[in-house]
């Protein structure tokens, strides 16, 4: 699978630096990927797409719990793969970017949809 398009909503927010929507093969599109200032040396740390527990539930430090949207099995070659090319493609992006045309999508695929759809709830 190839990253085919990039969108990055800029939310800076103590150290969440926005919401990143990515295409697959120019026919899948996953939403919800959060770009973040890096933490232990790393420039950047990508979160993959999450949904806070509806009941409420708290982890261990008494935050709130979320649970994973998205699954990348990283022991398999393949997961990793796929993992360092999103990271790739979206730090490739943000950096690129003069941040005021940030919101603009590549012409590399034919998405003809009215992004974002309305009944989201991703603050894009």
């Amino acid at each position: 699978m190839e990253v085919t398009d990039v969108k990055i909503r800029e939310y800076e927010k103590g150290s969440m630096l926005g919401f990143v929507s990515i295409w697959l093969d120019g026919c899948m599109e996953l939403k919800g990927f959060k770009l973040f200032k890096g933490k232990e040396g790393r420039k950047y740390d990508i979160g993959l797409p999450s949904e806070k527990d509806k009941a409420g539930k708290k982890d261990e430090n008494g935050n709130d719990k979320y649970w994973p949207l998205v699954y990348i099995d990283l022991k398999k070659e393949s997961g990793k793969l796929l993992m360092n090319s999103i990271k790739d493609s979206i730090i490739k992006k943000y950096e690129g970017s003069s941040h005021s045309d940030i919101n603009t999508t590549n012409t590399q695929n034919n998405n003809t949809n009215n992004w974002p759809d309305e009944h989201d709830n991703i603050p894009f």
